[in-house]
């Protein structure tokens, strides 16, 4: 029940122009909505300026995409297919595309060695983590490579250009991740020279780990599976105290990078033997400010933050109501937040959620839609 008249839908002056109207039949409700802008603002539903910003952002990268469509002569169809047409100078530019992607490309992981060197053991989850990243990496830097070769040959006119190799061609055209690199690949928005960048920092975080041991704190976007690095953690510390796995869960201390008197990444103790610390996660919707220790809304015109330092504390029969007021925030691998289950039963886009300190109603941060990304690359 309303308790006066013209009841506000949403806070400060824009609650004059959004309100229930006083009418008791369809052409008083009608004579109101026809008194309502064209377009309403975000603060009608809930959200803040910056969505209107997210909106305009993704209108223009549509449109330049399309231009580019242009320019280089591509056109989808109603069905989404896409046709292209080239010349020889064309051919050309896309072999140098091609070839410099080739050099990019790190070098396959030695799976026999790694497979020998981190042979599993009971009270280390994680060498099996690491072994399983490890081949899922070789496996795609193999397919990128071979699938490189294979189209570099056609354009010389030594093979012949088939379905795989022609859609890769566009693809480069277009500067996207090809559909068969996709099909092997992590989860990504990226365009497809940022998506080579991203190859290698992966390359980079495992081959660290196999050459100088585990790091003090995990890149959770660096995992193909990052479920695999959490359940990991957990079996660990189920092991270590010899109880059921399904006993624990996590909590979460947050870090300031900045500030000398907290724990930073470079200072990270060698000596964690229950959960971990995890890096580069960044927020929507809302900012984390470390030193209030709560959710606060986000600063206009600055669409993401990264969070602080976290360390993922496993808990034994955790009761969420022994701990301070918090908003569970989904935690997503990519922007689009939409994912299907795969064949292990885990989404192929939500990883988690993570408990973030509020003073505000939960309901408040549901209605912005805040969650959390390992890659906010679009």
């Amino acid at each position: 029940m309303l308790d006066h008249e013209k009841f506000p839908l949403a806070a400060g002056n824009i609650g004059q122009t959004y309100y229930c109207p006083d009418a008791e039949d369809l052409a008083g409700f009608s004579d109101y909505i026809r008194t309502l802008p064209l377009s309403a603002p975000p603060e009608v539903f809930g959200l803040n300026e910056n969505a209107l910003l997210i909106q305009s952002s993704h209108a223009v990268d549509h449109f330049l995409v399309d231009l580019h469509h242009m320019d280089h002569g591509v056109s989808v169809n109603d069905h989404g297919a896409s046709t292209c047409s080239t010349t020889g100078n064309d051919d050309k530019e896309m072999d140098l595309r091609a070839a410099e992607i080739e050099k990019r490309i790190p070098p396959d992981f030695d799976m026999p060695a790694i497979i020998e060197e981190f042979a599993p053991k009971y009270e280390d989850s994680m060498r099996t983590v690491l072994v399983h990243e490890c081949a899922r990496y070789s496996k795609l830097f193999t397919l990128v490579k071979e699938s490189l070769y294979v189209y570099r040959r056609a354009l010389a006119g030594l093979v012949q250009l088939n379905a795989d190799s022609e859609e890769l061609g566009k693809a480069l055209i277009l500067n996207r991740i090809p559909k068969i690199w996709a099909a092997e690949s992590f989860l990504s928005m990226s365009s497809l020279m940022t998506w080579v960048e991203e190859l290698d920092l992966r390359y980079k975080l495992f081959h660290g780990w196999v050459k100088g041991g585990a790091p003090r704190s995990y890149w959770l976007a660096g995992f193909f599976f990052p479920q695999g690095l959490l359940t990991g953690v957990l079996q660990n510390t189920a092991r270590k105290r010899v109880i059921a796995i399904d006993r624990l869960s996590f909590s979460w201390d947050f870090y300031d990078r900045e500030d000398p008197t907290q724990l930073e990444e470079h200072q990270v103790s060698d000596e964690v033997t229950e959960g971990c610390f995890v890096t580069g996660i960044e927020i929507e919707g809302a900012i984390y400010q470390v030193e209030k220790a709560k959710l606060m809304d986000s600063q206009p015109r600055v669409l993401h933050t990264p969070l602080p330092l976290i360390f993922f504390r496993p808990e034994v029969d955790k009761n969420r109501a022994d701990f301070p007021p918090a908003y569970e925030c989904p935690v997503y691998k990519v922007l689009s937040r939409a994912g299907t289950l795969s064949t292990t039963g885990h989404s192929t886009n939500f990883v988690c959620c993570v408990d973030l300190p509020t003073k505000f109603d939960t309901r408040r941060w549901i209605k912005a839609g805040v969650a959390l990304f390992l890659s906010t690359k679009e």
